[in-house]
């Protein structure tokens, strides 16, 4: 059976050298995404045969392995994850499948998997040239809320979330965590946004703090999934600041900051309408499908 383990920021080395010049653009993926949602999902890692191996133990679409990322001989590979499911007499069950993965398992595999697709598990990746500048007709409307932010809140600026930001970041949480109620869902999003600040460096994160008057009313956390390739964890602002526009803002000014990368993936809609219909508003440059697969033999 595979060596398996929870994340940890000393994971870091070994997993970039395994997917050092791979192209991924999955969220998923992101170690930043391993590591701070590890106690949500059960997410357990190993790594084999110039492979990375994940397995998660959550709810929907979080269950089951995920096809190996790696160099090598990917059925070779895979194989590894079939002998540990017989092993553990369960039938192999998959997550996050991709496009690519899943056609590379139907001429392996052929007819021994049934896929399914919940559209909130797509990824909404853009052109980060498109948020920073924001071209054209078709967005006039993200314009305006820039426009109407910026005439209700002349001094306002954005700073990158440096060591000395990060009480400002955490400042921003705290009170988008008592704006919201403490539900379960908002106490474990507040919890990994206290857990990305405390290791920011070790997971090599980057980020922003919006600031009005010097106070700050907006914060948004970041990683590169791969070089060019850059995913947004976390972005919140503040009651009127968030109704005046607030979020086209940061969502702009931090594409702006972060000018050496070319994607950036926003990650799922989770089927929130409100959130699926903002998404949609951006124009993606690519929707990232991700499968369910389940063993039929």
């Amino acid at each position: 059976m595979l060596n398996w383990k929870s994340p940890e920021t000393g994971d870091c080395k070994a997993y970039r050298e395994t997917l050092q010049g791979l192209d991924i653009i999955g969220s998923d993926i992101s170690f930043a995404n391993l590591f701070l949602l590890q106690n949500k999902y059960q997410t357990k890692i190993a790594f084999a045969d110039g492979f990375l191996f994940r397995k998660y133990s959550g709810s929907g679409a979080r269950q089951g392995y995920t096809v190996p990322v790696g160099r090598g001989d990917l059925k070779k590979a895979f194989e590894l994850i079939i002998d540990e499911a017989r092993e553990l007499g369960e039938k192999l069950r998959l997550a996050f499948v991709t496009d690519e993965e899943r056609s590379w398992l139907e001429e392996k595999y052929p007819g021994r998997f049934v896929f399914t697709n919940d559209p909130g598990d797509s990824d909404y990746i853009y052109l980060r040239d498109d948020l920073a500048n924001l071209r054209g007709r078709k967005y006039s409307s993200k314009r305006n809320h820039i426009y109407s932010f910026s005439r209700a809140f002349e001094d306002h600026c954005i700073k990158p979330l440096t060591g000395e930001e990060k009480n400002a970041a955490m400042e921003v949480a705290r009170c988008w965590r008592e704006e919201h109620g403490a539900d379960k869902s908002i106490s474990t999003e507040y919890d990994a946004i206290s857990k990305a600040l405390d290791n920011f460096e070790a997971l090599d994160l980057k980020g922003a703090v919006l600031y009005v008057e010097g106070k700050p009313v907006g914060m948004t956390v970041a990683s590169y999934i791969s070089p060019g390739v850059a995913d947004i964890h976390f972005e919140k602002v503040l009651g009127e600041y968030a109704r005046f526009g607030g979020y086209a803002v940061i969502n702009k000014l931090f594409a702006e900051l972060i000018d050496d990368c070319r994607l950036i993936n926003r990650e799922e809609d989770i089927n929130i309408p409100g959130l699926r219909k903002s998404k949609q508003s951006y124009r993606p440059e690519i929707i990232l499908k991700k499968y369910g697969a389940s063993e039929v033999i």
